[in-house]
């Protein structure tokens, strides 16, 4: 709520532009068809390719690693996917 205000004191902003806005990075539920895109590509864009090499590189066993990283790289594949189309 707080951000909102601070924004609408230089921008004019609509009821989409808001949902948006408090509700990208939460687990509430937008009302928008927009703020439902914006919330899961938040979500989607956590989870880049750098990010999931250095964890599997220091957090995993190697005998599991190979799996891991194929099932992750279908996931990215398949949020990639959904962000393009």
């Amino acid at each position: 709520e707080k951000t909102i205000e601070i924004i609408e004191k230089e921008y004019l902003i609509n009821k989409t532009i808001k949902d948006c806005i408090l509700n990208h990075g939460s687990s509430n539920k937008p009302e928008t068809e927009e703020g439902k895109i914006i919330q899961k590509a938040d979500k989607i864009g956590f989870l880049n390719p750098s990010f999931v090499s250095l964890f599997l590189k220091y957090h995993l066993k190697k005998a599991r690693k190979k799996r891991r990283i194929d099932g992750l790289k279908k996931m990215l594949d398949k949020a990639e996917d959904f962000l393009v189309s």
